[in-house]
């Protein structure tokens, strides 16, 4: 069988809700790589390193790709009353 090129992509291994930093702690203990036959979607996030710090905007199931408009520099304020 032909050899298939793969990518490693982060996913989270638990349910994170939105306004989670992601922190060190969180990056190494939250997130697991998984591998995915080329080519990567290209609106997900492929190094997760390159965020840290950054905070989820929106809540992100266990074991989802993670999209780049779910992240931000600032931690995501909630809905304001009308």
């Amino acid at each position: 069988p032909p050899k298939l090129d793969v990518v490693r992509m982060p996913v989270p291994t638990e349910n994170l809700p939105a306004g989670t930093q992601l922190t060190e702690d969180v990056l190494k203990n939250k997130f697991k790589l998984i591998d995915v036959v080329t080519p990567a979607p290209d609106n997900v996030v492929t190094k997760l390193d390159e965020h840290a710090g950054r905070y989820l905007v929106y809540d992100l199931p266990k074991s989802v790709f993670i999209p780049r408009s779910y992240l931000a520099a600032d931690k995501p304020v909630g809905p304001q009353p009308a």
